[in-house]
């Protein structure tokens, strides 16, 4: 069972699918379980285009900035770029009102405890997303991407089948072609390996120590 699984009871079950927007600033105030699924959070620009800063995962909370603005008005104002939590696949979601989050927020140190691990890892995610660009490497970026967002199916360690060559680039802001070169030279090493559209991790080990910069991956 999921850690927020519990608390479904209080929410009302959503199927949605991919391209729905699942949040945006008419919410007042509501979050949301994800159950199951990748979401984005991201930010529209004024040509119109949506840029990513975030993924959620499974088993995770979203879109409480603007409940937490309202029980918190000296925090800062949200971004004036429009920010919306957009489902990249399908998703099975639980909205819960902010009245009970409220409620749940003010009597039960459980949930608190989950919450808080919540912000600390979507505060972490970003940091490190942002911290990564301004002094790693693209095959750096490219093998912590990978462990970060890879999952286990049938015992085989691999991306979920929503992350595109052209996804991963856009978030890492890189260059599509300047990936499928990094892929390139990963696969000549062995360690990913490209099946039915899903980006499998082979070696991890050898990912890792790109990371720890124990290889300089040539591209």
């Amino acid at each position: 069972m999921g850690p927020f699984e519990e608390y479904y009871i209080y929410a009302q079950k959503m199927i949605v699918q991919k391209g729905d927007i699942i949040y945006d600033a008419k919410e007042n105030g509501n979050a949301f379980f994800l159950h199951s699924g990748i979401c984005a959070l991201g930010s529209v620009g004024k040509n119109g285009e949506m840029k990513t800063h975030l993924y959620f995962m499974d088993q995770r909370i979203m879109g409480f900035a603007h409940f937490a603005r309202q029980i918190y008005p000296h925090l800062d104002k949200l971004p004036s770029n429009p920010l919306i939590i957009i489902a990249k696949t399908d998703c099975i979601v639980y909205k819960i009102h902010a009245e009970k989050l409220q409620e749940l927020i003010e009597n039960d140190v459980h949930f608190n405890h989950l919450m808080f691990e919540t912000l600390s890892q979507n505060y972490m995610n970003i940091f490190q997303r942002y911290l990564q660009m301004e002094e790693d490497s693209v095959p750096i970026r490219v093998a912590m991407f990978l462990m970060d967002y890879a999952r286990l199916d049938h015992e085989q360690l691999m991306l979920p089948r929503f992350f595109t060559y052209s996804e991963i680039a856009e978030y890492l802001n890189i260059h599509q072609v300047t990936l499928s070169r990094v892929f390139s030279a990963m696969r000549h090493l062995d360690c990913v390996s490209k099946e039915n559209h899903h980006i499998m991790i082979l070696k991890p080990d050898v990912l890792e120590a790109i990371i720890d910069k124990k290889i300089t991956l040539t591209y």
